[in-house]
């Protein structure tokens, strides 16, 4: 079941990406939102107000902050998802990062892999020379100046999972690494990328296309035209594309 909420989150307050939100607003804010959780949200359908936010209002609530950047708060939004855990109520839409009109991305294709970030792939501007093909494959430790650890750690918040976890948010954040590290970086021209061997100055481009889709190869134990069902780390991964009268079976 879809859920909808509409809410004017603060996000529509914030001019640039040095400005702060202040505790004050983000409290009332999210408030809003678990009340809306509370009482509307399906799945407090057996017990109300069971599933909320409460324990991370408190957290905000006995913080040292008074205030903290827009983007900051889009990860605390992905936190209070994550307390729902329910893949249906997510962030739709940051109507700052839509009126940004110079969007500059990381010209490689890196993903989080075992709590740690590696180099996918390379665009053509590196890969043309031979020094950086050896980049493929190698972790990285820092980008600009800013642990790898602390990456995964926050960037796994930005998503929630059916019933807990952070499936869903490790899969979506490896599809849209490049821009959410854009975000997070407030959009750099340069980044710089430092691995066990070196240290990279790389200058940031625009998004290049083949490389934002992230295909994991996991077993498939099931198959029917374009639905499928896999097993990655003793999980089960039903995906569906189309429905008909030959799926009865599949199922």
């Amino acid at each position: 079941m879809k859920f909808n909420i509409f809410i004017l989150f603060v996000f529509n307050l914030i001019f640039c990406f040095s400005q702060k939100i202040s505790k004050n607003d983000i409290l009332s804010d999210l408030s809003f939102f678990n009340e809306a959780i509370k009482n509307g949200h399906p799945i407090n359908f057996l017990q109300k107000g069971k599933i909320n936010i409460d324990a991370l209002l408190l957290k905000i609530s006995e913080g040292d902050n008074d205030s903290i950047t827009f983007v900051d708060y889009r990860f605390i939004l992905g936190e209070a998802l994550q307390s729902i855990a329910c893949i249906h109520t997510h962030v739709n839409k940051n109507p700052r990062i839509e009126k940004i009109s110079k969007k500059l991305f990381i010209p490689l294709r890196i993903i989080i892999l075992n709590e740690k970030i590696y180099i996918k792939t390379i665009s053509d501007s590196l890969n043309k020379y031979d020094e950086n093909k050896s980049l493929v494959g190698k972790e990285i430790l820092e980008i600009n100046k800013v642990p790898s650890k602390q990456l995964v750690s926050t960037f796994l918040n930005y998503s929630a999972s059916d019933g807990g976890g952070k499936v869903f948010a490790l899969e979506h954040v490896n599809f849209i690494m490049a821009k959410i590290l854009a975000l997070f970086f407030s959009f750099p021209e340069k980044y710089e990328v430092k691995t066990k061997d070196k240290t990279l100055i790389l200058n940031a481009t625009q998004l290049f296309v083949e490389d934002t889709v992230f295909v994991p190869k996991y077993p498939v134990i099931l198959k029917n035209n374009d639905n499928i069902f896999q097993i990655k780390d003793s999980i089960s991964i039903l995906k569906l594309n189309s429905f008909s009268k030959s799926d009865i079976a599949f199922f």
